[in-house]
């Protein structure tokens, strides 16, 4: 049985997801082969979960067994304040997408109602949902599913709205009567202003990112040390190569409600986070992407800023 591409094109827009495509569930080898040339230069540091599973990482149909399609959905959000982070030297800067409810919780909630909307479970068709918390190449399948193009900082660049994009997949074991086209051209063509900007230098020449380096890997990552390198004022992520990105700069600015601001990090001062107990910090954060790290770890950053 067949699925509808326009329905499932309907169908996300009605549930409010900003961008939608579906490819098939065939295995990705030359995404495969250049993610093996990443690891073998070591960039994946102590992100030790990199290294497990990678053919299931780039077929889908070895993670969901019967798997034919994969239906790439994404929400945009925006920024919370007009500053793209706190610069004044007193406020920690956090990523803007940490401002909000966890994406995964977000998707969670609303990929299940696609499946819903499209009747799979009344055709007896078997799905299951993704994002990012599996093995998975979603940025890659996105690329394939026509959403946009992987940029030199490893992130995922759209026409419609830049590189502030949050993914989740639907693997669905059932074709479709078509596919989308990927987009052809190259958004990072004769720019590198994102390597030029970095102020870890964890910008690969050839693109991708070195995790050791890497300021949102030092401060969102567990099994990454903090080091004493510094966080150029970075308390949670970093969004330095979104800030000086061209195509964010030109881009619809979005912020789907669906995945709403909840905090703005100007409120707070990078001496009242050394500062926060963890009774606190579960009541206030406890619902974003920072309780990732946990209170005593983002005491610890602040103290460095």
């Amino acid at each position: 049985m067949n699925l509808s591409y326009d329905d499932i094109m309907a169908a996300a827009a009605e549930i409010g997801f900003d961008l939608c495509g579906v490819t098939s569930a065939a295995p990705l080898p030359d995404e495969k082969s250049r993610f093996a040339h990443w690891l073998a230069g070591g960039n994946q540091g102590n992100l030790g979960y990199m290294e497990r599973n990678s053919d299931k990482r780039f077929a889908p149909a070895l993670l969901v067994e019967g798997a034919e399609s994969v239906i790439v959905c994404g929400l945009a959000y925006g920024v919370p304040n007009e500053a793209e982070g706190c610069t004044d030297g007193k406020r920690a800067k956090i990523a803007p997408y940490a401002c909000r409810e966890d994406y995964h919780s977000v998707f969670r909630r609303l990929l299940p109602q696609l499946a819903e909307r499209l009747g799979l479970n009344e055709k007896g068709i078997r799905w299951r949902a993704f994002t990012d918390s599996a093995p998975l190449a979603e940025k890659a399948l996105a690329v394939r599913a026509g959403i946009g193009r992987i940029g030199r900082n490893s992130l995922l660049i759209t026409e419609q709205v830049g590189s502030r994009i949050l993914l989740g997949e639907l693997v669905v074991c059932a074709p479709t009567d078509r596919y989308s086209e990927p987009v052809a051209q190259n958004p990072c063509s004769g720019c590198g202003l994102c390597i030029e900007r970095c102020p870890a230098s964890a910008i690969l020449p050839e693109g991708g990112v070195d995790t050791r380096k890497c300021i949102a890997c030092r401060t969102v990552e567990p099994a990454v040390t903090l080091g004493e390198e510094g966080t150029a004022g970075w308390l949670f992520g970093c969004d330095e190569c979104q800030v000086c990105c061209p195509c964010n700069q030109k881009a619809e600015k979005i912020d789907n409600p669906l995945i709403s601001t909840l905090f703005n990090p100007s409120e707070f001062s990078a001496e009242w986070w050394t500062e926060i107990s963890d009774e606190e910090f579960v009541e206030r954060f406890g619902t974003t992407p920072m309780s990732r790290a946990g209170a005593e770890r983002l005491r610890a950053g602040a103290k460095k800023l």
